[in-house]
C-alpha cells in the first residue's frame, strides 16, 4: 500500500482538498500517512475534480454552541472519572496506613510510627534533586509544584485565547477528547493500582488535615457515599477550568503518570498546532522561523516544568517520566484525529440534527433494499480525500524537525506502481543531469535576459531623462507664452473695465442732467400749467361775454328789423308821394347833385346801415366770433388734461402746450379788440 504525499489540511470545519502524489510502497495498519514536509503545500488535482470536490465536501458545520459543549462535557466526564479513581486510591492509602499503623503496635502499647511515615517508592533521582532545593524564605511559600503549574495555567491562556480568535473546532475537539483520554486513564490506574504517596504517610496527613483523614477513613468504612459524590462532583467542576490539576491537594495517593505534566504537554502541543496552521500562508523562511521560536520556546516550558515538577516532593520520577510520552502517544494518535475530524464534518451535525429537528418518515421498502452504489475499484488521486492529520513532535522519531505533519487516509494512492530498480536509477541519474543541464542553460538565458533587460532599463531612463527635459523644455515655452498671452489679456480686460467704469460715470452724469432736466421741467410744466389753466378761466369769461353780447345783438337786430320795415314802409309811402309830385322830382335831382345820399325804396334793408334818428345814440355791434366757442371748449380740455397728464410726459408735451396757448390767445385779443369795435351808420 503505498504512502501518500499530500497536502495541507483546511481550517476546522472545512473539507481538505484532494490530491497528492505517490512517494513509495509500504502499509501500517487501516489508515495510510502521507506526510507533509516543511514548507510544502500541494493542493493539484488531477482530472476528475468536480467529481472529487463534491464527493469531499462535509455536511454543514450545526448552528449553535453544540459541537464545542459537547467535547468539554465529555472532559468534564473524564475528569469526574479521574477524581472518583483519586479519592478511591485516596480512601484505600488511608485504611492501608491505618492498617500498617495497627500491625506494627508493640505488646506495651508503643507504635513505631517513623516506620509507617516512612513508606513510599525508593527514588533516587528526587533524592539526589531533592540537594538542589532552595530553602524556605519566611512569608514567601516558594513551592515548585506551584510554579510548574503557573507555567501550564500560561500555556492554557495562551491556547484557549488562540483557539477562540480562529474558532479552530477540530483542533479544540482533538485537545478535549486527549484529555478526556488521559483523565480516564489516570482514574482508571489510580482505581487498579494504589502507590504509596510520593511525600510519605506524614506529607499526606499535613496535606489532608486531621479532617481530612478522617473523613477519609468515614469514607472507607462504608459511610458518607452520597457526600462522596458530591465532593467528587464540585472538585472536578473547580478543576476543570485547570484541565484536571491541583486535584493533589484533596487527595493522597499516587498513580502511574502525573496529571499536570501531561496536561502541559498536551496544552503545548496545541499551541503548537495553533502556530502551524496559523503560519500555512507565510513564505518559507518566516514561516520557519515562526515555527522554530514557538518551538523552542515551548521545549523551554516544557523543560522548566519538568524540572519543577521532579523538584516537587509530591511526584516520582516515573509518573512524570512517562506522562510525557503518553500524552504524546494519545495526541498524535491516529483514532483520536480521524474521531476530531470526523466530529467536526459528520457527527456534531448528525447529532444536533437528531435534537433539534423532527423524526423522518422511514424509507420505503424499495428505498431501504435498494443496493448502493458501488465504488470504483480502481481509485484516483482525485477520490482520496483526508480523515484526519497526526502530528509528530521535532523530539520523536522519524525527527521531522518543525515539519512532522502527516495526513490519514482510507485507501492508498494509484495501485501498479513499479519496483524501484538500478535502471530507475539509471534513469533518474540522467534525468536528474538533464535536470542540471536545464538549469544552467536555463541560468545563463536569465543572466542574458537580465542583461538585456539592464540595458533596456538603462536605454529607457536615458530616453526617459531625454524626454523630461525636451518636455520640460516645451512647458517652459508654453508656460511663458501663456503668461504672455495672460498679460495681454489683463491689460485688455483692465482697459475694458476702465472703459466701461467711464461709461459709467458719463451714464451718471447723464442720468443726473436728465434727473435735473426733468426737474426743472416739472417746474416749467406746473407753471405752465397754471397759466393755462388762467388762460382757460379767462376764456371762459370771455367766451360768456361773448354770448351775452351775441344775445344782445340779435336782440338789437330784431329791433333793427322791426324798425327798419317800419321805415321801409315809411319809404315807400314816401317815395310814392315823391314819385307822383313833380316837386319832389325836383328836390330828388337837386338833392342828387348837391351829393345828397338819399335813401333808395326799399332794396336791402338787412344789408344798409340804420338811419340815424334824432335823439339816440349809434348802436354798438358786436360781431360775432367765428369758433370762438370751440377756441375756448379746447382750451379747457387741454388745461384738464394738463391737470392729470403724468410728470414724465410733462416735458415731451410743454412745447405743444405753449404752442396751442399762443394759437388761442391770439384770437382771444382780436375777439377782444373786435368787442370794443362799432358799426357806423351809413350816410
Amino acid at each position: 500500500m503505498p504512502v501518500q504525499e499530500g497536502q495541507r489540511v483546511p481550517g476546522p470545519g472545512m473539507a481538505s482538498a484532494p490530491g497528492g502524489s505517490s512517494a513509495g510502497p509500504g502499509s501500517s495498519g487501516q489508515w495510510v500517512y502521507s506526510r507533509v514536509p516543511p514548507g510544502d503545500s500541494q493542493s493539484s488535482m488531477s482530472g476528475d475534480a468536480p467529481r472529487a470536490a463534491e464527493a469531499a465536501d462535509p455536511a454543514p458545520l450545526p448552528a449553535g454552541k453544540f459541537p464545542w459543549f459537547a467535547p468539554a462535557a465529555l472532559l468534564f466526564g473524564a475528569i469526574f472519572l479521574q477524581n472518583a479513581g483519586l479519592y478511591n486510591a485516596t480512601c484505600v492509602y488511608v485504611r492501608w496506613m491505618d492498617e500498617l499503623g495497627e500491625a506494627q503496635r508493640h505488646p506495651h502499647g508503643d507504635t513505631h510510627a517513623d516506620a509507617a511515615e516512612a513508606v513510599a517508592l525508593e527514588d533516587p533521582l528526587a533524592e539526589l534533586l531533592g540537594g538542589w532545593r532552595l530553602p524556605p524564605v519566611p512569608d514567601v511559600p516558594w513551592r515548585p509544584e506551584a510554579w510548574a503549574e503557573v507555567l501550564t495555567a500560561l500555556v492554557s491562556v495562551l491556547w484557549l485565547g488562540w483557539v477562540v480568535r480562529l474558532q479552530d473546532l477540530r483542533l479544540w475537539t482533538k485537545v478535549m477528547l486527549s484529555g478526556a483520554v488521559l483523565a480516564t486513564l489516570k482514574g482508571l490506574l489510580a482505581w487498579a493500582t494504589v502507590l504509596p504517596d510520593a511525600a510519605g504517610w506524614r506529607g499526606c496527613r499535613a496535606r489532608l488535615g486531621e479532617d481530612g483523614v478522617a473523613y477519609f477513613r468515614h469514607v472507607a468504612a462504608g459511610g458518607g457515599g452520597f457526600q462522596s459524590v458530591q465532593d467528587i462532583t464540585v472538585l472536578s467542576i473547580s478543576s476543570l477550568g485547570r484541565m484536571g490539576r491541583l486535584g493533589r491537594q484533596r487527595v493522597c495517593a499516587d498513580t502511574i503518570f502525573s496529571t499536570p505534566t501531561c496536561f502541559s504537554v498536551l496544552l503545548s502541543m496545541g499551541v503548537y498546532d495553533l502556530a502551524r496552521t496559523s503560519t500555512e500562508g507565510l513564505e518559507a523562511v518566516r514561516q520557519s522561523t515562526v515555527r522554530s521560536i514557538t518551538g523552542l520556546a515551548l521545549g523551554m516550558v516544557l523543560a522548566v516544568n519538568l524540572v519543577l515538577t521532579l523538584l516537587s516532593p509530591q511526584h516520582y520520577t516515573l509518573d512524570v517520566a512517562i506522562a510525557y510520552p503518553v500524552t504524546l502517544l494519545v495526541y498524535t494518535n491516529p483514532v483520536i484525529a480521524v474521531t476530531a475530524r470526523r466530529w467536526v464534518d459528520e457527527w456534531a451535525a448528525a447529532v444536533w440534527s437528531m435534537v433539534v429537528t423532527t423524526p423522518q418518515w422511514p424509507p420505503s421498502p424499495s428505498e431501504r433494499f435498494m443496493p448502493a452504489p458501488e465504488e470504483s475499484a480502481d481509485p484516483t488521486e482525485a477520490s482520496i480525500r483526508d480523515l484526519g492529520e497526526a502530528t509528530v513532535p521535532p523530539c520523536c522519531l522519524p525527527f521531522c524537525s518543525f515539519g512532522g505533519l502527516y495526513h490519514l487516509r482510507d485507501q492508498p494512492g494509484i495501485p501498479g506502481l513499479r519496483p524501484w530498480t538500478e535502471e530507475c536509477e539509471r534513469r533518474h541519474q540522467h534525468q536528474l543531469a538533464e535536470l542540471r543541464e536545464l538549469r544552467e542553460r536555463d541560468a545563463a538565458r536569465r543572466r542574458t535576459l537580465k542583461a538585456d533587460i539592464d540595458r533596456e532599463k538603462k536605454e529607457a531612463a536615458d530616453r526617459e531623462a531625454e524626454v523630461r527635459q525636451r518636455y520640460e523644455d516645451l512647458f517652459r515655452e508654453e508656460e511663458l507664452r501663456l503668461e504672455e498671452r495672460l498679460r495681454v489679456q489683463l491689460a485688455e480686460a483692465n482697459e475694458r473695465l476702465d472703459s466701461a467704469r467711464r461709461a459709467a460715470r458719463d451714464a451718471e452724469s447723464e442720468a443726473a442732467a436728465a434727473e435735473e432736466r426733468a426737474s426743472g421741467a416739472g417746474h416749467v410744466f406746473v407753471m405752465l400749467r397754471e397759466q393755462l389753466q388762467g388762460q382757460a378761466r379767462s376764456l371762459q369769461l370771455q367766451v360768456a361775454s361773448a354770448r351775452e353780447g351775441c344775445e344782445r345783438q340779435k336782440q338789437e337786430e330784431e329791433a333793427l328789423r322791426k324798425e327798419a320795415g317800419e321805415l321801409q314802409e315809411v319809404l315807400r309811402l314816401a317815395g310814392h308821394v315823391l314819385g307822383a309830385d313833380p316837386a319832389g322830382k325836383e328836390a330828388e335831382g337837386e338833392a342828387i347833385e348837391a351829393g345828397l345820399a338819399f335813401p333808395e325804396p326799399v332794396k336791402d334793408v338787412e344789408a344798409s346801415a340804420k338811419p340815424e334818428i334824432e335823439g339816440e345814440e349809434p348802436a354798438t355791434i358786436v360781431p360775432a366770433l367765428p369758433g370762438a366757442v370751440e377756441t375756448a371748449d379746447s382750451a379747457l380740455e387741454l388745461a384738464g388734461e394738463a391737470a392729470t397728464r403724468p410728470p414724465a410726459e410733462e416735458q415731451a408735451a410743454a412745447d405743444g402746450e405753449l404752442a396751442a396757448a399762443g394759437e388761442v390767445a391770439e384770437p382771444g385779443e382780436d375777439s377782444g379788440g373786435q368787442h370794443k369795435g362799432t358799426a357806423q351808420p351809413a350816410g
